[in-house]
């Protein structure tokens, strides 16, 4: 008994050593993933290339997302026209593992998004969290009626039969491609989300782009989607020039917007601009400064919790430094109100 003991413990020995070369060498990418990254680290305090995303064609207008069982996996989606070599823009998709130094080490090549990209344009892409809760409650916010559980994601595009120019879209957990009831016969894009706020870009006043919030009426509740009427400019955040791209965030109890705009006060072009809700109003915006902003132009901002504590700014911009045209950059995001503190002393 005695010897079929240790016989017994020999082969578990043998198998747990077999397993643990498996996870060390067959599979180093696991292993850098428990042992070597540190986020906190990985978040650059300066503007930094995502140079794994970009080519010497247009990349921009991206949200990234955490994605899969695998720890700190990220997914972007963002829109390009590399397919098209310069042409019309489509939403392409690519997944990896941001280690320290700032440096992406894709696990998936970026390739075109499946089944959802036409002969027109695609921009903007807003995929929401796994959490099917945001999903379902996007869901009966937009389209009360449909017979769907949820919505994947939110994009603008210009295919045919649409209202106007650039429409909203969203997608569905049954792979349907739902048109927006609030686009208008003007440009509608970019749509963001979050905690029962919506917002929203659109030219539709017939003075550049304006920030629009969403007016969720007692009819939404009663089982209609939401109209074309079912928006208002957001005095606070629009100007006389072009206030695009918005994207909200929380930042502890606050609500925060960033956005695109080129009004006076920026560095050149369109610069990146913040602001947070005051009691039920916008705060005047704030630009996020030049360590930000450039003389080129920056576009389409996120802020997503890619590290613990760690907020981190993705945008676009055709600043020197990149690949060539509008390419993906990131950073740690700044403290928007030491920021605003600045602006008012």
């Amino acid at each position: 008994m005695t010897k079929l003991k240790i016989l017994l413990f020999g082969a578990l020995a043998i198998v747990a050593m077999i397993l643990l070369a498996t996870v060390l060498f067959v599979n180093p990418r696991r292993h850098r993933v428990f042992h070597t990254i540190d986020l906190g680290s990985a978040i650059p305090a300066k503007v930094t290339p995502l140079a794994a995303l970009n080519t010497e064609w247009d990349d921009y207008n991206t949200a990234p997302r955490f994605v899969g069982s695998q720890p700190w996996m990220i997914e972007f989606v963002w829109s390009t026209n590399r397919g098209s070599r310069g042409e019309d823009y489509d939403l392409w998709r690519a997944s990896g593992i941001l280690l320290e130094g700032g440096v992406l080490d894709v696990h998936r090549d970026p390739e075109p998004f499946p089944d959802l990209n036409s002969s027109a344009n695609e921009f903007g892409p807003l995929h929401l969290p796994s959490s099917s809760w945001m999903r379902t409650r996007t869901r009966r916010m937009l389209e009360p009626e449909q017979a769907y559980s949820t919505v994947e994601m939110i994009f603008a595009s210009d295919r045919p039969r649409g209202r106007g120019g650039l429409d909203l879209y969203f997608t569905t957990d049954r792979g349907a491609i739902v048109s927006f009831g609030l686009n208008s016969p003007a440009n509608d894009a970019y749509f963001t989300w979050v905690a029962g706020d919506a917002l929203f870009a659109s030219d539709r006043n017939g003075a550049g782009y304006d920030i629009h919030r969403v007016v969720k009426p007692a009819s939404v509740l009663a089982g209609r989607g939401l109209m074309i009427d079912n928006a208002m400019v957001v005095e606070e955040l629009s100007s006389p020039a072009d206030d695009t791209a918005p994207f909200l965030f929380r930042r502890g109890p606050d609500t925060l917007v960033v956005f695109a705009s080129n009004r006076p006060g920026g560095y050149g072009g369109y610069d990146l601009w913040c602001s947070h809700d005051r009691d039920g109003a916008w705060a005047p915006p704030v630009n996020l400064g030049p360590t930000v902003n450039s003389s080129s132009d920056e576009f389409r901002p996120s802020v997503t919790l890619l590290a613990r504590s760690v907020q981190t700014l993705v945008f676009s911009s055709n600043r020197p430094g990149g690949a060539g045209g509008f390419d993906l950059f990131f950073m740690r995001f700044p403290d928007p109100f030491e920021l605003e503190e600045a602006a008012d002393g």
